[in-house]
This record gives structure tokens, C-alpha cells and sequence, in this order.
């Protein structure tokens, strides 16, 4: 996890598979807490994790998220 974004990585053995960086990081998701509730934070986070194919389909059943 970085400040303002986050990367997934798939994970098939130990091979790396497909990638996302998502604007839900820690900092950017407490600003919004702060400004907006939790309602907008949780929506951002929903609406990015929609957003990423790969995960959505599956191919993956293991991911991890890393520093950035």
C-alpha cells in the first residue's frame, strides 16, 4: 500500500500474474472518511475493485497487496 494507491497482484504458484494499481491507498482513503464519511470511501474502494477484470473473473485466487 502506498499513500494514494494500492497494487493488486495475482498470484498463481510462484508466479507473478496480472497487475492493478487502484486509487484506494491508506491517505486518500482516510481524506475521504474525513471529508465525505465512510459511504464515499467505501463506494471508491467497491467501484475500483469492480473495476479490475482479472479479479473479477477469478484467474487469480490468491493476491497480495504490496507497497507502492
Amino acid at each position: 500500500l502506498g499513500g494514494g494507491s494500492m497494487e493488486l497482484v495475482g498470484i498463481t504458484g510462484q508466479q507473478i500474474g496480472a497487475q492493478s494499481t487502484l486509487p484506494i491507498g491508506p491517505l486518500r482513503l482516510t481524506e475521504l472518511a474525513r471529508k465525505g464519511g465512510n459511504t464515499r470511501m467505501r463506494t471508491l474502494v467497491r467501484d475500483a475493485l469492480r473495476g479490475v477484470e482479472w479479479l473479477r473473473k477469478g484467474r487469480y485466487p490468491t493476491f497480495y497487496a504490496v507497497g507502492g
